[in-house]
């Protein structure tokens, strides 16, 4: 699993393409953008909590090529330990 932590604002291109191992992924509120590729063929990536809110995840720029990210099920305003 992977953190990305507050004060990140972008997550660039091909960041975790093809990852197989990464199964998680907690995304602070900070992010704005998400560049193409960076989640793409992250064939296990099941699970995305996201700090922010719903509608806060809908304000991010998610860029093409991102289907593994987009696939993953959504946990908002919590991260992988709940906190």
């Amino acid at each position: 699993s992977v953190v990305v932590g507050n004060g990140v604002n972008l997550i660039s291109e091909k960041a975790f393409y093809t990852c197989p191992n990464l199964t998680s992924v907690t995304i602070s509120e900070s992010v704005t953008t998400i560049a193409s590729y960076a989640f793409e063929n992250c064939k296990n990536l099941t699970d995305v909590f996201y700090m922010g809110t719903a509608e806060q995840w809908l304000n991010i720029s998610i860029n093409d090529n991102n289907t593994s990210l987009i696939s993953a099920t959504r946990r908002y305003g919590e991260t992988e330990t709940g906190v």
